[in-house]
């Protein structure tokens, strides 16, 4: 931030406002790996094995399907929204709705793009 300015030093509270006034916040970070590909790396994802055939079965459909059970929830009071500078703020008391089953059918060789 002193780059951006003529002055040699900054106070901790005009560093402060000036973070406030545009709603930064440097120490929040989003945490990811990135990998580091090499030769050795390579050469272990192409001996992993396939596990689909690459030629759909003639003899009839392969169909993948799962059941899973789902609670319908909703929000006991109404989150405070977002304001620059600000996140969300949401309570964590909810309210259960009931619940139900989610179906999901796939065709394994009928890939929907």
């Amino acid at each position: 931030m002193i780059e951006l300015t003529e002055h040699k030093s900054l106070s901790h509270e005009t560093l402060r406002r000036g973070l406030a006034e545009n709603g930064l916040k440097p120490w929040r970070r989003d945490m990811y790996c990135t990998p580091h590909i090499d030769g050795e790396y390579v050469a272990r994802m192409e001996d992993c094995p396939i596990s689909m055939p690459r030629r759909p079965i003639q003899s009839g459909r392969s169909c993948a399907s799962t059941q899973s059970p789902v609670q319908l929830i909703s929000e006991a009071r109404q989150p405070n929204p977002a304001a620059p500078g600000l996140l969300e703020r949401y309570d964590y008391e909810y309210c259960s709705s009931g619940t139900v089953n989610l179906f999901v059918f796939l065709d394994v060789h009928r890939p929907s793009h």
